[in-house]
C-alpha cells in the first residue's frame, strides 16, 4: 500500500509540472495579440496543437501498450520544455509559431495520453477512479498557479520571461518522470473493441469543446469589459474542480451517479450561459467556480467510464479519450474563432452552452 500511494504522489508530482508548463500556455492569446494578431489568428494557432494531439494521441495509445509509459511520459515532458523555450525567438506570427505549437501537440500528447492509464496500472481496486480525480485536479489546479504567474511575468518581466518559466516547469517534469513506475502491461489495442466506449468519446468531445473554447477566448472577452486580469477566473475554477473530490466525493454517492452526472452537466454548461451577465470580479468567481465544479466532476468521471469499458486495452482507451477531448477543442476552438469574429463573443458563448447541453444524454457515468 505504501509502495502504491509512493507510486501515485510521484504521477501527481510529474503532471503537476507538467501541466504548469501546459497551463502558462493558456495565455499564449495575449502573445498573439501581442503581435497583432486577430481572434481569427488565435483560434487557428491555438487549434494546431490539439491537432497535432489529434493525429498523434493513436499512435500513442498503440505505443503505451507496448512501451513501458515513463518513458513517454518523459518524451512528451521534454518536447513540451524544448518547444516553449523556442517561443523566446518568435517576434512576428508565421512558419515557426505553427511548428513550435505542433511539436508542443505531439508532445503533450506522449505526456498527457499516458498518464490516466498509468494510474489504473498503479491501483487496480475501488480507489482508482478517486486517484484518477484527485490526478485531475492535480493538473486542474496548475490552471490557477500557470495563469496567474504568466499574467504577473508578462506585465513585470515581459514574453520572454514568461515563456523561460514555462520552459523550466516542463524540464522538472521530465527529471521527474524518471521517478515513476517502470509499469506497462503487453496487451493488443487491435483486440479493443471501440463500441463500449463510444458515448464516453462522445463526452469527452463536447467537455473538450466547452473546456477548451471558454479557457482560450473567456481571457480576451474579459478583456473587452475592462477585466484585463484572468486570474480571478481559473483561481476559482480550480477551487471549484478541488471542491468535488475534497469535500462533495462521498454525499455522491447518497443522490447517485446519475444525478450527479446531470447535476454536473448543468454547472458546466452554465458560464457560457450566464457570460452576458459576467460584469464585475463576484460575478466572475460565482460563474467560474460552478464551472470548476462541473469540469471537475466530469472529465475524470468519463475517463474512468472510457477505461473501464475496455479493461483489455486501457492505455489505448485512455489515449482515445484524450483524442476525443482535443478533437473537441481543435474543432471548437477554431470555430469559435471565426464565428466570434463575425458575430461576437456573446453569441458565440451562448452556442457554446448549447452544445455542452447534449452531455445530458450520456449514460452509465
Amino acid at each position: 500500500m505504501h509502495r502504491k500511494r509512493q507510486n501515485i504522489a510521484s504521477l501527481i508530482f510529474a503532471n503537476f509540472f507538467f501541466f504548469l508548463n501546459f497551463s502558462e500556455l493558456i495565455l499564449l492569446p495575449k502573445f498573439i495579440i501581442h503581435l497583432k494578431g486577430t481572434p481569427a489568428d488565435i483560434g487557428t494557432i491555438m487549434g494546431i496543437f490539439n491537432l497535432a494531439v489529434i493525429v498523434s494521441l493513436p499512435l500513442v495509445g498503440i505505443a503505451s501498450e507496448k512501451i513501458a509509459k515513463k518513458y513517454l511520459f518523459i518524451a512528451g515532458a521534454l518536447g513540451m520544455s524544448i518547444a516553449t523555450f523556442m517561443f523566446t525567438c518568435i517576434d512576428s506570427l508565421g512558419f515557426t509559431a505553427y511548428c513550435l505549437r505542433i511539436l508542443q501537440g505531439v508532445s503533450f500528447s506522449f505526456a498527457f495520453g499516458v498518464s490516466g492509464a498509468m494510474v489504473f496500472d498503479i491501483e487496480h481496486g475501488p480507489d482508482r477512479n478517486r486517484f484518477l480525480g484527485i490526478l485531475t485536479v492535480a493538473n486542474i489546479t496548475t490552471h490557477a498557479i500557470g495563469p496567474g504567474l504568466g499574467e504577473y511575468l508578462i506585465a513585470h518581466a515581459g514574453f520572454c520571461a514568461y515563456f523561460m518559466s514555462a520552459c523550466i516547469f516542463g524540464f522538472i517534469a521530465a527529471i521527474a518522470g524518471l521517478f515513476l513506475p517502470l509499469s506497462s502491461h503487453a496487451r493488443s489495442p487491435l483486440k479493443a473493441n471501440i463500441k463500449p466506449i463510444s458515448p464516453f468519446l462522445f463526452g469527452s468531445f463536447i467537455v473538450g469543446s466547452v473546456f477548451g473554447a471558454t479557457v482560450v477566448f473567456l481571457p480576451p472577452y474579459l478583456m473587452g469589459i475592462g477585466i484585463t486580469n484572468s486570474t480571478p477566473f481559473f483561481v476559482s475554477f480550480v477551487l471549484g474542480a478541488i471542491l468535488v473530490w475534497a469535500l462533495f466525493y462521498k454525499g455522491i454517492g447518497l443522490i447517485g451517479k446519475r444525478s450527479a452526472w446531470v447535476i454536473a452537466a448543468a454547472m458546466f454548461v452554465f458560464l457560457p450561459f450566464m457570460i452576458h451577465s459576467i460584469a464585475g470580479l463576484m460575478s466572475l468567481v460565482l460563474c467560474s467556480i460552478i464551472f470548476g465544479i462541473g469540469y471537475g466532476y466530469a472529465y475524470p468521471t468519463l475517463n474512468a467510464a472510457a477505461m473501464e469499458a475496455v479493461p483489455s486495452a486501457q492505455g489505448m482507451a485512455n489515449a482515445m479519450f484524450v483524442w476525443a477531448f482535443n478533437l473537441g477543442m481543435a474543432v471548437t476552438v477554431a470555430c469559435f474563432g471565426v464565428f466570434s469574429s463575425a458575430y461576437g463573443y456573446a453569441l458565440a458563448f451562448l452556442l457554446l452552452g448549447i452544445i455542452g447541453l447534449s452531455l445530458f444524454v450520456i449514460r452509465k457515468t
